[in-house]
């Protein structure tokens, strides 16, 4: 990397990494049949190291072994190396790949350490193993709920359930008595009885207060949980000590740490107390934990005018840049950012460099030569800068680098590169390129199938645009980015390479016409469309395509075109028009809405959120017919599907719902001619 002369007093420079990724789940069974060892295991000591070129720090964790499944091993202890770490003053962190804590407990599944490059002899006579599938690779436990997790699976009884997993026949090699506290922490479920806002941002500094009783005094061993944005919410994570602010027997006051998503908030002070209602958690800034000398701090991190040239320059590896459906792909994903909060990020010369290390170099390469780990499909590099003047401490952004699966991790699935929509054996990789360019937009992940910062893609869906949330957040770290700081480098300067496309969609209306929507817009100057979409949303945010309309002439002259929705939403129906030019760029028009006030139809669902495994969905005042009733992950993957008959006015039907996960849930009920959506919060406690 880089190194920067500041020419000012008290300085420091530190180098972080955070790397957020795409995951494609690895079952369990394919972990367990691939693995060359699988323990039950505790960490008893971490150290961290540079690699023997000086581009990577590695940390060794020194795990107990407490039982073995799979595998044999003659030593009490194995070292799990993982990606990033600690030495001195500089710092390398590779996120949501795996890092453990010293104490952390869980199933370790293990493979001999071939990813990690140039390693040095090691400091003890423990064999070397890196967790298969990084993230996926240790299910953690949860000592005091007698849970396990890992990225896509809750386990609620570890002892009766995990281990019978892990071996059916429930043989297992016990090196150490362990026992997983077999009774969970007590629920006081009327603790909490407000917080306010009911939304925010996470990593901003926004600050949350909880009203409530039994608290405590002083804070103590408290906690207070809020949904993990990297897991879909199969777990909670705590603010670092330095954002709590206050604390007492009925009010807390804590900040929303980075990561934070949508779902419920926990109180933990010797019971435990989870809330009614989900907090509302629009987009989460990156944050760079980093201890000042007074306990750990998490800072807000800018871009900077990297170049010269008032940003930072990409460089595509050279067969990436010979892939022309991948690298059009990505082109569009680029200007979707640099065109929607101007991110002054510009394309240089293609390079020979095929990995992600630290070398000054923003490069975006396939992982052919250095391969991601196993279900990861992306990951964004960023490195961090930081100085200090005057006891402020500034983080920057002093490297982006993006590497993306080459097709391996799919198998045996596809990348659909565009700009054709994906089947259901393809995962579409403008999406990800999209979300990967987030997180070198210093946005974290969220929980939100709408948004581009979702934790999770499903083959067969697509999602290449920017929600309001999305732009919401790049806009607030690019509003930072373009002021000056009181020390680094210059401030980054705002993209102004979006000339105005040639598409002007002028004018959209949209009018109530039968039981139906009439949308109809016009270019005055068509000229350079290849074609429009009509897409239509229940809440003006979240927006999916309804048609496509190929253009008529291109003539530079006015072309009107008319679609009717014949399967409108209950309530508020918006629209937009989406021009796609020639050469793939994007236009969109204003949003217009109608509300069909006369459609009272009311489609609900109870209780909600859902703690049992049964729900009832009422209809009310809906017109007679055949319904659908379907259940949607957050992912938009069907989970359940059943057809009712209903005899109008009002009535209601009983569903059991499948073994799920803690989580928001879409269950839409659809007919012929209208068309209800409800959004469903599914939490059992932990």
């Amino acid at each position: 990397m880089r190194t920067l002369s500041l020419g000012i007093l008290s300085i420091f420079i530190q180098f972080s990494l955070a790397a957020q990724c795409l995951l494609r789940e690895v079952p369990l069974r394919q972990r367990t049949e691939q693995s060359q060892l699988i323990i039950e295991g505790r960490v008893i000591a971490v150290h961290s190291f540079w690699n023997e070129s000086h581009d990577m720090i590695y940390t060794s964790n020194v795990v107990e072994i407490l039982k073995v499944f799979k595998g044999s091993v003659v030593n009490e202890t194995i070292e799990v190396l993982t990606e990033g770490g600690i030495v001195g003053e500089t710092m390398i962190k590779d996120d949501p790949s795996l890092q453990l804590n010293l104490n952390d407990a869980g199933i370790f599944f293990c493979e001999r350490a071939l990813r990690f490059k140039s390693l040095p002899p090691g400091h003890s006579d423990a064999p070397r193993y890196e967790a298969l599938a990084s993230v996926q690779g240790f299910v953690r436990y949860d000592i005091s709920n007698a849970t396990a997790s890992d990225p896509f699976r809750k386990y609620p009884d570890v002892e009766k359930g995990l281990y019978r997993l892990l071996s059916p026949s429930g043989s297992f090699v016990e090196k150490k008595v362990f026992r997983i506290r077999a009774k969970p922490l007590t629920q006081r479920l009327d603790a909490i009885i407000s917080f306010s806002p009911s939304s925010a941002t996470a990593g901003t500094g926004a600050v949350l207060t909880i009203n409530g009783s039994g608290f405590g005094a002083t804070q103590g061993t408290g906690t207070v949980g809020f949904k993990n944005g990297n897991d879909g919410g199969a777990t909670y994570i705590n603010p670092l000590a330095t954002q709590y602010l206050s604390w007492s027997d009925t009010k807390i006051t804590v900040e929303v740490p980075s990561a934070a998503a949508t779902g419920t908030i926990q109180v933990t002070q010797g019971t435990s107390s989870t809330s009614a209602t989900a907090l509302t958690i629009t987009y989460s800034h990156l944050n760079a934990n980093y201890n000042p000398g007074s306990g750990v701090v998490a800072y807000q991190t800018d871009h900077i005018n990297d170049n010269a040239s008032g940003g930072y320059t990409w460089q595509m590896n050279t067969n990436f840049a010979a892939n022309a459906p991948a690298s059009s792909s990505f082109m569009r994903a680029f200007d979707t950012w640099r065109c929607g909060t101007k991110v002054n990020w510009i394309i240089g010369p293609t390079t020979a460099i095929n990995d992600a290390v630290s070398d000054g170099i923003n490069v975006i390469c396939f992982d052919n030569t250095a391969p991601l780990a196993a279900g990861v499909l992306g990951v964004c590099r960023s490195y961090w800068s930081g100085c200090s003047s005057g006891g402020t401490i500034v983080w920057f952004v002093g490297e982006l680098d993006i590497i993306f699966d080459d097709g391996s991790n799919l198998t045996p699935s596809n990348w659909q590169f565009g700009p054709a929509l994906p089947t259901g054996s393809e995962y579409d990789f403008e999406t990800v390129v999209v979300h990967e360019l987030g997180h070198g937009h210093q946005l974290g992940h969220v929980i939100n199938p709408g948004a581009i910062m979702h934790y999770a893609v499903a083959n067969g869906a697509s999602n290449r645009s920017l929600s309001s949330d999305d732009l919401a957040g790049g806009n607030f770290v690019q509003s930072k980015s373009v002021v000056a700081n009181v020390c680094g480098p210059g401030p980054m300067t705002a993209y102004t390479g979006c000339a105005l496309l040639p598409i002007g969609v002028t004018s959209v209306k949209a009018n109530k016409k039968n039981t139906g929507i009439q949308v109809g817009f016009t270019n005055e100057a068509e000229s350079n469309v290849h074609h429009y979409e009509v897409e239509k949303s229940p809440d003006g945010l979240h927006f999916t395509r309804a048609t496509t309309i190929a253009a008529k002439a291109n003539l530079n002259s006015a072309a009107s075109y008319e679609w009717y929705d014949e399967n409108v939403f209950n309530g508020d129906n918006f629209y937009r028009v989406k021009a796609v030019s020639l050469d793939e760029k994007i236009r969109y028009s204003e949003i217009v809405r109608v509300n069909l006030a006369g459609n009272t139809g009311i489609f609900s669902v109870y209780p909600n959120p859902v703690q049992g495994k049964n729900i009832v969905v009422g209809m009310n005042n809906i017109e007679k017919g055949t319904y659908t009733i379907t259940l949607y992950n957050n992912v938009g993957q069907q989970l359940m599907s059943k057809t009712v008959l209903h005899n109008g006015a009002n009535s209601s039907q009983t569903l059991r719902l499948p073994k799920l996960a803690n989580g928001l849930y879409q269950l839409q009920l659809q007919g012929i001619k209208t068309s209800f959506r409800q959004t469903v919060l599914l939490d059992q406690g932990n």
